[in-house]
């Protein structure tokens, strides 16, 4: 979806101003990635659209492949929730009628999951628009970069030679490193999945990297919304980074998370445990 126009300016309605902003996310039934290509250009200009009809000043926003980020400026004789119930049954409409293969996926005409996500706008809007062009990903510093360049250039030559793959300790040698350097290097070039993606495993069980930082209520379901996340993360030390990373990024168990960086499964465990309270008690206090 395409910037629009960015107005901070009052708004007047009769004898009202107003500048009401809101950040909103939110996701297709179930939480498929189904929302690239075309399909991904027909929601934005279904969603540009019915903004438009409500007057509805998109100023910034994102579609990715299994949510939408919108930062809005809502009139205010119309309410959040009455707008969002509006853009979402309007553009499942929209959706059906010319994608009409998708009504065998999602049933019942509703292309969207109930519920979203909303947060009022302040100081911070700045942070959210470059979030949402950024798509929430956390960075990857550029020496962490070269670094995988390097590993991903040895793990070839080295294949090409030898008929076999090098091991993290002979690569860590060689580029005169860490062992946890390389191991951090090589798991950065990987695509970052959503911290909603669902664990592997018996359906009943399944949960979410959200669903594992303790809460009392349920403030964890936004944390994937939340842009302090993705700086929280890149600000723990490098060991921290690298189990979170490791654990919920690339779904290895503690035990193999233990033998890569060559400490205990209990060691895994206790870090684990601090870090993510560590990062509870930061986005409460955010």
């Amino acid at each position: 979806m395409k910037k629009l126009k960015n107005n901070d300016e009052m708004s007047s309605l009769s004898h009202t101003k107003w500048n009401c902003q809101y950040h909103i996310v939110f996701t297709p039934k179930y939480r498929r990635k189904a929302i690239y290509n075309k399909l991904r250009k027909d929601i934005g200009r279904y969603l540009r659209r019915l903004c438009d009809y409500q007057g509805v000043e998109i100023i910034e926003a994102n579609a990715c492949s299994d949510h939408i980020h919108m930062l809005v400026k809502i009139p205010p004789k119309l309410s959040v929730s009455k707008f969002m119930g509006y853009l979402k049954g309007k553009s499942s409409l929209m959706i059906f009628e010319e994608h009409a293969n998708l009504k065998y996926n999602y049933g019942n005409r509703h292309f969207w999951a109930e519920g979203y996500f909303v947060s009022t706008v302040g100081a911070n809007k700045n942070t959210i628009k470059k979030y949402i062009r950024d798509d929430g990903i956390v960075k990857v510093s550029r020496s962490v970069k070269e670094l995988g360049i390097k590993v991903k250039q040895l793990q070839n030559e080295y294949l090409k030679k030898n008929k076999e793959e090098i091991s993290i300790q002979e690569i860590a040698k060689e580029l005169n490193v860490d062992k946890e350097e390389v191991i951090f290097a090589i798991e950065a070039q990987r695509p970052v999945e959503s911290i909603y993606q669902e664990e592997q495993g018996d359906e009943k069980n399944k949960r979410e990297l959200i669903s594992k930082i303790p809460s009392n209520n349920n403030q964890e379901n936004n944390i994937v919304n939340n842009m302090a996340l993705a700086q929280i993360i890149e600000n723990l030390d490098s060991r921290e980074r690298q189990i979170i990373i490791l654990r919920f990024y690339r779904d290895k168990t503690q035990t193999q998370v233990g033998k890569m960086l060559g400490i205990s499964q209990v060691q895994v465990s206790r870090i684990e445990k601090n870090v993510l309270s560590k990062i509870k008690q930061k986005l409460e206090a955010s």
